[in-house]
């Protein structure tokens, strides 16, 4: 629904599922959409789990235990890799 008011209308999403950040919305994995422009992102990043927002993507690891897990934090553009480990 527009803010000022008026009468709802649907947002084609053109296959990606989430809205992360409006206008954002990415595919469940590594590509991210601008809802408004049209605008494309893809991520420049080596194979695994991840989610992927505008700017940064976060990926986690596979190891057992959630206190011990560690978290990858990318640029979209695959630059500044920051890793974070559990406790």
């Amino acid at each position: 629904m527009p803010l000022a008011g008026g009468k709802p209308a649907q947002i084609p999403m053109h296959g990606y599922r989430h809205i992360i950040r409006w206008p954002w919305a990415h595919d469940e994995r590594d590509d991210v959409l601008n809802l408004v422009t049209g605008e494309r992102r893809s991520a420049e990043l080596s194979d695994g789990e991840r989610r992927c927002g505008p700017e940064w993507c976060v990926a986690g690891s596979t190891e057992p235990g959630y206190e011990q897990a560690e978290v990858v934090l990318q640029r979209l553009d695959g630059s500044d890799q920051r890793a974070f480990r559990g406790r």
